[in-house]
């Protein structure tokens, strides 16, 4: 997010990719996983709990970050 430069990043867009990165994408690839652990930020005056992902999943994070910012572009 931080090393991403996209200009009107919301807490509801890091919420959404938070949560379907998780849900859709690590979990049905992980499912024998044990529970990510969770860390606490401060966005937007907001605190927001995230899950931290391995350093393995970095390139998921980085397509999925991309392909939402197009989409959202698209609808605007």
């Amino acid at each position: 997010m931080n090393e991403s430069d996209i200009q009107n990043f919301t807490v509801t867009d890091l919420k959404h990719l938070n949560g379907s990165l998780f849900y859709y994408d690590f979990q049905p690839r992980y499912p024998l996983a044990k529970a990510l652990p969770v860390c606490e930020v401060i966005f937007e005056g907001k605190t927001v709990f995230l899950f931290e992902f391995p350093v393995s999943f970095e390139a998921k994070i980085e397509s999925k970050i991309a392909y939402h910012f197009q989409k959202k572009r698209g609808e605007e």
